[in-house]
């Protein structure tokens, strides 16, 4: 089987690039053949079984100044398709490059599949706050949509949203979760690791935060319970750190508010120093209720580190609630509150917890997960054949 994946993000620093990026490399290695069409301005080094098409036209992405949207060149893009010959398309964003593989596939009569990465008309709704453009966004994603054979979601929790929002659950299938328990592990623990990356030591529990900084993660609520959990453990004789990894058009505004509050911003970390910031923090906090799993609760999970996570959205879908961590109602202040706090002051319960995390982790291989991939492509093949 030969399988065409297109995407318009491939370079950028997000869950998708990292998924797209294992998932050529593990197909390599098991001999598949997969082609991965990206269309970017951006430096990307020459790969095998990776192209990079020629773009007519980019423009800043609404909401992420950056991310870029590029329109690929419709006859070198058909060109491509012509001399691979793919059995199956996989389109991976509803953007100009995945409209451009929806097209190919339509046109070639070839089955159409696509991965449910990104909750956009919850983006929309929390970036604009505007009910015209979450309106307009949710139907343009049901045209984009319309014409797959299979949508394959990222969580159980959207495969149930979609198919009540009318997709038929014929055509929808969960992938298997799945995370890389070699560069996430307690193995990369170092109790001296903030002394370096924060410029001092950093005692007591430390609380970490992993992903974009922006307000469709609900950091408007994190930051404003963080302050009144940090005086309440010092009561109980407990110094805690929020630890914030990442960027994004928040973070000034995080860093204003949360001055003065035990709260230190890292910025966007990558390889071995992100794989020692979370095995040497001591839970994670993701209040996301728009992602459509949380690969940081995962990796978390694999080093070693229990996980508070909203009831909205994939997340939660990746714990087991009161073993692995904590589901938490999505705006509730107080909960958010009395569940972080509870975590920072109850140590037996905390280390427990991370136990169960990462004997979770270790059952959910970023190596199953990639295999489950391709073998709902292989199904999807057969059934059309």
């Amino acid at each position: 089987m030969r399988v065409m994946l297109f995407t318009d993000t491939l370079v950028d620093v997000n869950g998708v690039s990292r998924f797209i990026t294992n998932l050529r490399e593990h197909s390599l290695a098991r001999g598949r053949s997969l082609t991965v069409v990206c269309c970017t301005k951006r430096q990307l080094a020459a790969r095998v079984g990776l192209v990079n098409l020629p773009c007519s036209m980019r423009l800043p992405m609404p909401g992420y100044a950056e991310l870029e949207l590029t329109l690929p060149r419709w006859g070198e893009a058909r060109a491509l398709a012509a001399s691979f010959r793919p059995d199956v398309i996989h389109v991976s964003t509803p953007g100009p490059v995945g409209l451009c593989g929806r097209r190919i596939a339509r046109r070639l009569g070839i089955p159409l599949a696509g991965v449910y990465h990104t909750d956009f008309t919850r983006y929309a709704h929390h970036l604009f706050a505007d009910p015209a453009a979450t309106y307009v966004m949710e139907r343009a994603l049901r045209w984009f949509y319309g014409p797959f054979d299979r949508i394959i979601t990222r969580s159980s929790a959207y495969t149930t949203e979609l198919a009540a929002a009318g997709v038929p659950m014929s055509r929808l299938r969960t992938l298997d979760a799945g995370v890389d328990s070699v560069r996430f592990s307690p193995s990369h623990r170092d109790q001296n690791a903030f002394a370096s990356i924060a410029g001092g030591p950093l005692p007591g529990v430390r609380v970490v935060y992993c992903g974009r900084v922006s307000v469709e993660k609900n950091l408007e609520l994190l930051t404003s319970v963080w302050p009144g959990v940090a005086r309440a453990a010092r009561t109980h004789g407990v110094v805690a750190t929020l630890v914030v990894v990442g960027q994004g058009p928040m973070l000034d505004e995080m860093r204003r508010a949360l001055h003065g509050h035990d709260a230190l911003f890292l910025g966007y970390r990558t390889g071995d120093e992100l794989s020692t910031i979370y095995a040497s923090g001591d839970f994670l906090v993701f209040p996301s209720a728009t992602d459509t799993l949380g690969q940081a609760v995962l990796e978390a999970q694999a080093s070693g580190l229990p996980a508070l996570v909203s009831d909205r959205g994939g997340p939660c879908t990746a714990i087991i609630d009161g073993v692995t961590g904590v589901v938490v109602p999505n705006n509730s202040a107080r909960h958010w509150h009395n569940a972080i706090l509870g975590m920072i002051i109850n140590t037996e319960r905390r280390h427990a917890m991370a136990r169960a995390a990462l004997a979770h982790a270790r059952g959910l291989t970023i190596e199953r997960s990639l295999d489950h991939w391709w073998a709902l492509h292989e199904d999807l093949l057969n059934k059309k054949q």
